[in-house]
């Protein structure tokens, strides 16, 4: 197995078989005209990207749409992609998070015109939601919510979504023991609130 194969299988883009591209080949051959092995790309960091994206928008849906609208952007800017610059899976992640920052821009800014045109009923809306959400969280959702921003996304694709690491610490750009690090520390203040709340 070449040493670009081990590092894809390491970052959890799924092993790749005898005679399977690598990440560079796709990108080398999207580059020079063939959409269809955009494919393999699919395959290989759909579910990935979305979950990444569902930490930014919080939203399955959305994340679909941003996942989408990631891999178009792949074969736009196949071209400009450069392995001795990155690795596939972090300009790829790179791109994902761009395209999430842009959608919740936007989704704030609907919002916004929403709220002006419907002030008074949207804001009756808003606090109905909130109080019901607010009802039917359980003790551990709750607990999530309040962890330090990068302690809950390492411990929700880690340990709630079952991605690797490995794969964790590509879409931040951190190392695999910070990630370690903030799955400890989550499961450390969630056992202490849930120990907590049962001694109350």
């Amino acid at each position: 197995m070449s040493t670009e194969s081990t590092r894809q299988h390491a970052l959890g883009a799924g092993a790749i078989g005898p005679g399977e591209v690598t990440d560079n080949e796709v990108m080398s051959r999207l580059a020079a005209g063939d959409t269809e092995i955009l494919g393999v790309i699919l395959r290989r960091y759909v579910r990935p990207v979305t979950l990444f994206a569902e930490q930014f928008v919080r939203d399955r849906d959305d994340a679909e749409d941003v996942a989408e609208e990631t891999f178009l952007v792949v074969m736009r800017q196949c071209g400009a992609f450069d392995p001795a610059r990155a690795a596939f899976p972090n300009w790829l992640y790179g791109i994902a998070r761009r395209v999430a920052r842009r959608h919740n821009t936007r989704r704030r800014r609907r919002l916004m015109l929403w709220e002006r045109w419907h002030r008074e009923p949207n804001v009756a809306a808003s606090s109905e939601r909130v109080a019901e959400a607010r009802e039917t969280l359980g003790q551990v959702a709750r607990i999530l919510d309040e962890l330090p921003e990068m302690q809950r996304q390492c411990f929700e694709l880690h340990v709630v979504r079952g991605l690797d690491v490995a794969v964790v610490a590509s879409m931040y750009e951190i190392s695999e023991s910070t990630v370690r690090q903030h799955v400890f520390r989550a499961r450390r203040i969630i056992r202490g609130q849930l120990g907590s709340l049962g001694e109350a």
